[in-house]
């Protein structure tokens, strides 16, 4: 992806020159003038940020930004004896880097202390936009009577699989009645809570069965505890890749995730902003803020 990226930038500043008039198709063929546009395509579009539709239009425009900065800045520096190196490279980056932070605050950044590879920046781009699409799809048809939960993902995985999580249901079902009771999954789980107290368990296990009974039928039956199991193997799955591109949303550095900051992460990954309602079934009327690990187990559990 760099690679490609670097060629954009290339191109981009032969013709952004050669239509200012700026360059010679000698200097283009050259590629003297293309350096510092290289650079600034590929940072803006796969290292600063993740290469996405948003993103390279951004890094088109740096690298055409320093081919006008390298004519302002050439002749100022060669006077005092200085040479142009990468300073316009650098300049078009922090300058389109400040005009994004204000002008498109839905285009996420990278975390700085997680900058890997572009194809990585994307691995987690798309990981957050599956499982924010999942969630924005799940959350719209529970505040929408008469939409039913929509597809599962059972519908959408291969038929071994489902199998394998229907077996562990009927071993866990103990007395053979089709549905999980709250001393089975008591039981299921008796090594993962040891050291949570019996109050603290059936809390939990309250949590989670109410929020796994997805047609609201007091009873959890073999379908709703596939579905269950495949939401957490999916968000396991992408769990470090999803807290490293949500980190960058939480803007004040607070752990918590705001009204603002979820409207924020839905329309990064192109997903519908948040009804008035919808914000109520998250936040709760009072508009509590959510921590990291309460926000993860929204995606799993709502």
């Amino acid at each position: 992806m760099a690679a490609l990226l670097g060629a954009l930038g290339a191109l981009t500043a032969a013709l952004t020159g050669l239509l200012l008039g700026l360059n010679s198709w000698e200097e283009v063929i050259s590629g003297a003038y293309g350096f510092n546009a290289v650079l600034a395509a590929i940072a803006l579009g796969g290292i600063f940020f993740a290469p996405t539709r948003r993103s390279v239009p951004i890094a088109i425009a740096g690298a055409a930004l320093t081919i006008p900065l390298e004519r302002i800045l050439l002749a100022p520096l060669t006077r005092v004896g200085l040479p142009l190196s990468s300073l316009p490279f650098v300049l078009a980056t922090w300058l389109m880097l400040v005009m994004v932070r204000r002008r498109l605050p839905a285009l996420v950044p990278v975390a700085l202390h997680a900058i890997l590879t572009p194809e990585e920046h994307r691995r987690r781009f798309r990981v957050a936009r599956r499982l924010l699409a999942d969630f924005r799809h799940r959350l719209h048809h529970a505040a929408s009577p008469g939409t039913g939960p929509g597809p599962s993902l059972a519908s959408f995985m291969q038929p071994a699989l489902v199998a394998k999580w229907l077996e562990l249901f009927r071993q866990l079902d103990l007395d053979s009645s089709g549905c999980l009771s709250l001393k089975e999954l008591r039981r299921a789980l008796a090594g993962d809570c040891a050291q949570q107290s019996p109050a603290e368990v059936r809390a939990l296990l309250d949590r989670v069965l109410r929020h796994m009974d997805l047609n609201r039928d007091g009873r959890l039956d073999a379908a709703e505890f596939v579905e269950m199991v495949l939401r957490l193997q999916r968000l396991s799955q992408g769990h470090e890749r999803l807290l490293t591109y949500l980190l960058p949303v939480d803007a004040n550095a607070d752990g918590h995730l705001d009204r603002a900051e979820l409207q924020r992460l839905l329309r990064s990954v192109g997903a519908r902003p948040l009804q008035p309602e919808e914000e109520v079934r998250i936040f709760g009327p009072q508009q509590r803020p959510l921590t990291w690990g309460e926000f993860v187990d929204l995606l799993l559990l709502s």
